[in-house]
């Protein structure tokens, strides 16, 4: 039996962004999604599996932490990773201990 390939999900409200990493690890074999909010994003968590989220941190409406905390209500064990242009220390240490992956 084939192995499905790993399902990311891209969450970013900026297009290229989006874009640049769905080339980049579609390139590297892996199936990819995005979602241009937090919303939608959690919308899509909903009705799909993913294997990992990759999300920006600072978004307009619902923040890349928000995502994660209520992702991981549908999915406790789903990995979360938070990237951002604008971090803090503080941010970084509130994502990990809120569940991000290290």
């Amino acid at each position: 039996m084939e192995k499905t390939r790993d399902r990311i999900l891209i969450t970013d409200d900026e297009e290229n962004v989006r874009s640049l990493f769905k080339k980049l690890l579609e390139k590297e074999g892996y199936e990819v999604d995005c979602a241009p909010s937090g919303e939608d994003a959690l919308e899509k968590l909903g009705q799909e599996w993913f294997d990992l989220v990759l999300t920006d941190l600072r978004m307009p409406g619902m923040s890349g932490l928000e995502l994660m905390r209520r992702g991981k209500m549908l999915n406790p064990s789903l990995p979360f990773l938070i990237l951002t242009a604008f971090g803090t220390v503080h941010s970084a240490v509130t994502a990990v201990k809120e569940g991000a992956y290290d």
